[in-house]
């Protein structure tokens, strides 16, 4: 578990993404500590893995590069996630909750950009309340398919664009895993087919 969490954590510090992936487990210790039970050693290992990733890549650039470049990632994100720069292939809940006909891919209307910032407070309130249900939904499965979950939070707070492939992946492997069910069966061949798909009509 330490050595899954630091592989997260580095992740993350270089792409920040990967984060999303440590819901589901963070999910199941909050659970248990809800319910007044202790975190699991291996929930533990993995949150130091991960933060202990976080802490040395974050000094080692910090020794390299100056605070200066902290905030200036930090600005870069800012922009990068504006919705002046929301394109529409970037799919994502922010264009699922205003859509209502056709979608040029290339530049959403000015219009379309304003109902997206305007919608910003109600979206986040659906997001929290689905965040909610997901993470109970953690509850009862093993780590591995509750990592796999964090393709769902990552469709709810981003735009899910460029890493359709890393989320079929995890996806296909969690389900994958409960192939003796049918409807598990049944998804994991819909998600195979997705990943043949591109292939085929590129």
């Amino acid at each position: 578990p330490f050595a899954a969490g630091m592989a997260a954590g580095a992740a993350a510090a270089f792409r920040i993404f990967p984060a999303v992936w440590l819901f589901g487990p963070a999910a199941q210790e909050a659970g248990r500590l809800l319910r007044r039970q202790r975190p699991t050693r291996s929930g533990i290992r993995l949150a130091l893995g991960a933060a202990a990733a976080v802490a040395g890549l974050g000094v080692a650039a910090l020794a390299q590069l100056g605070p200066g470049a902290f905030a200036a990632f930090a600005e870069d994100m800012r922009l990068h996630t504006a919705v002046e720069q929301m394109v529409g292939r970037h799919m994502g809940l922010a264009l699922a909750w205003v859509f209502d006909g056709p979608l040029d891919l290339r530049t959403p209307t000015d219009a379309l950009r304003a109902a997206i910032a305007d919608t910003r407070p109600e979206r986040l309130v659906a997001v929290a309340l689905l965040l909610v249900l997901l993470g109970l939904g953690c509850q009862g499965l093993r780590r591995d398919e509750a990592f796999a979950l964090g393709a769902v939070p990552f469709f709810l707070l981003t735009t899910f664009h460029d890493y359709f492939g890393t989320g079929r992946l995890l996806l296909i492997v969690f389900h994958a895993a409960r192939a003796d069910r049918p409807l598990d069966r049944i998804a994991m061949a819909w998600l195979l087919a997705l990943e043949l798909y591109p292939h085929w009509a590129v």
